[in-house]
């Protein structure tokens, strides 16, 4: 009898064991994942990755996506200026698609409907923040011939992608054939709501919007189609009444290396507005060809604006119009966005350490451009690369500061001796560091950037990226103590 009660005793134990490794350790790895995802701290990850190496579930994966990518806030530019947006990095997209992708390739039970049809939607939403037309085609087969989880969710991206390339009817006849299957979506009324802006019948538009915006708050989303513009679009609408009262239009076209960007917003502004970054509600979407065109407008002046990713920019350098702002008066005006790639800076390596008075900057070359400037960032706390910053293109030791080659030598006591400005900080005015102790300080770490320019002064492009991390381009490091 005692034996027996040993082996049961044991197998208690051992099924304790088993059911703690295979459920409640995973359940607290996830739960310690969300807890330190909701303090943004970046530890977060790591247990993420720990959970989906010991459990299969569609939950920790998609909870881990959408830590990766927590919104798609766009990056805007304006001729005037850019920023903002959501601090997503390519790589952390990436990964976001492939956790997604593991979830769109399991069986999901009825419990895990929701959840699965919440990873195609962010799928989709991605393929959109990336203007990746054939990713979006491809998630739009899958839903369509897969099962009725998907069915109706890819018939809406399927609108949508119809209503970027101008194709309204088509865009009629998916959200009629949804009515007639029973569904009753916001993203219906937001569809319907934009062909009519687009025809320049706003008063039918705003009352789609009113209609969207009497929904139960709870049942709307801030996002839809990878874009936080619709939750405000009412709003908008009203206080941009007499901008859209008119009937002129802005075409034009976005491309990088000259192929074509899809899905990036654009705005604009009234030139005497001044800069707004964050909050714009776009006036047009690029096709899939990357042309655009935007809703009937006022005459006016105006600096035209784009919305896109972040992640998107990280290799990409922005040629600012020739036209700087547009004016409308008489016709519809065109107007061309082009993004280049950037080119590699060869030395100095990022940190590397400058041991004497003597550093060479050397670069790929450029076919297009008649000269090179060399401009370092130079920071208001380069100690810690902190605070304000400006670039400024800088003199080598022959005293010259636009460069026919592909190298240029510089002298550290050249830059020690050039001092800086004021600092405004607050309300006032006060004395810069550099301002006393010039520009380059022992021990302080300077990016050093590259531009390429044509004949006429135009930058062609640039190594230093519109959106980047300073630890990740070259630099030197002003050997000393301060």
């Amino acid at each position: 009898m005692k034996i027996r009660m040993k082996v049961k005793t044991l197998l208690l134990v051992l099924i304790v064991l088993v059911v703690g490794y295979l459920w409640v350790i995973p359940q607290s790895t996830l739960a310690i994942a969300r807890y330190l995802d909701r303090k943004d701290s970046p530890r977060a990850e790591l247990f993420f990755e720990r959970f989906i190496q010991m459990d299969d579930s569609m939950e920790g994966r998609l909870d881990y996506a959408k830590s990766l990518v927590r919104s798609f806030q766009k990056f805007t530019i304006y001729q005037q200026g850019w920023g903002g947006g959501e601090e997503t990095s390519q790589e952390d997209m990436l990964k976001a698609e492939d956790l997604l992708q593991e979830i769109l390739q399991m069986e999901p039970s009825a419990r895990e409907e929701n959840l699965y049809l919440d990873a195609y939607r962010m799928s989709m939403d991605i393929a959109i923040a990336k203007g990746d037309v054939d990713g979006l085609r491809q998630l739009i087969y899958l839903g369509e011939n897969h099962n009725e989880i998907l069915l109706h969710e890819a018939l809406l991206y399927k609108a949508y992608l119809h209503f970027t390339n101008r194709e309204f009817e088509e865009v009629k006849n998916i959200v009629d054939r949804l009515h007639q299957e029973g569904l009753d979506d916001p993203r219906q009324e937001i569809l319907m709501a934009e062909i009519h802006l687009a025809n320049g019948d706003l008063e039918e538009a705003r009352d789609l919007y009113k209609k969207y915006q009497s929904r139960d708050w709870k049942t709307l989303k801030d996002t839809y189609f990878a874009s936080p513009t619709f939750s405000n679009r009412n709003f908008w609408l009203d206080e941009s009444q007499s901008l859209l009262e008119g009937d002129k239009r802005i075409k034009g076209r976005v491309t990088f290396e000259g192929q074509p960007m899809a899905f990036v917003e654009i705005y604009i502004l009234r030139a005497d507005g001044g800069v707004r970054i964050g909050g714009e509600s776009f006036v047009a979407i690029t096709d899939e060809k990357g042309y655009f065109e935007t809703l009937p407008i006022s005459d006016g002046i105006y600096d035209v604006g784009l919305g896109l990713d972040g992640s998107l920019l990280t290799d990409k350098v922005f040629q600012k119009s020739e036209t700087g702002y547009v004016e409308l008066s008489q016709e519809d005006k065109h107007i061309e966005y082009t993004f280049r790639d950037t080119f590699e800076v060869y030395s100095p390596q990022p940190g590397s350490v400058v041991k004497d008075d003597l550093f060479t900057v050397s670069w790929e070359e450029v076919p297009e451009a008649d000269y090179y400037t060399v401009e370092p960032v130079i920071f208001s706390n380069p100690l810690e690369k902190s605070g304000g910053s400006f670039r400024s293109p800088i003199q080598d030791v022959d005293g010259e500061g636009r460069f026919k080659g592909t190298s240029a030598d510089f002298r550290i006591s050249d830059f020690r001796n050039q001092t800086g400005g004021m600092t405004f900080e607050g309300e006032e005015w006060i004395l810069g560091s550099g301002a006393v102790l010039g520009k380059f300080l022992p021990g302080g770490e300077y990016p050093i950037t590259v531009n390429a320019y044509d004949k006429n002064n135009q930058l062609i492009t640039s190594s230093f990226p519109m959106r980047t991390y300073y630890d990740q381009i070259p630099s030197i490091v002003v050997e000393g103590e301060l």
